[in-house]
């Protein structure tokens, strides 16, 4: 972590959601805090990222980048996750989302939003077109 991380993630009021690597230690799920029932395994994994706002895990990504874990703290916030998953979609070469919450990709509820993204119908899911 940089200097001063620490105190700054103490000191809260952080509002903008972040993505990060699930074994990142500013994700405190799945050492610190249990991971919450997602009906698939999570992990602190290399290549499997989360999605945090405010210390809340809106989602989580396996490290196939091929699953995709919405949690109920995200509400309404398709933005929110879209932004967050092109993001990291722009550092890998290959990014195809088959599965959101269980649900095929190209029929889950986030994936109007996710085409706005950058995200396009493929054979098996959405990939990332950027």
């Amino acid at each position: 972590a940089l200097p001063g991380a620490v105190d700054r993630l103490r000191r809260g009021g952080l509002t903008a959601p972040i993505a990060l690597a699930a074994t990142d230690p500013a994700n405190l799920y799945g050492s610190v805090l249990p991971w919450p029932e997602a009906g698939a395994r999570l992990a602190r994994e290399p290549g499997a990222y989360v999605v945090l706002a405010n210390g809340e895990l809106l989602a989580y990504l396996d490290r196939s980048r091929s699953g995709l874990w919405v949690f109920p703290e995200a509400g309404d916030q398709p933005e929110v996750i879209a932004s967050a998953l092109a993001g990291i979609a722009r550092r890998h070469r290959r990014f195809n989302l088959q599965v959101v919450n269980g649900t095929p990709a190209a029929a889950a509820p986030l994936a109007p939003t996710l085409t706005e993204w950058g995200f396009a119908p493929a054979p098996k899911g959405l990939s990332y077109r950027g």
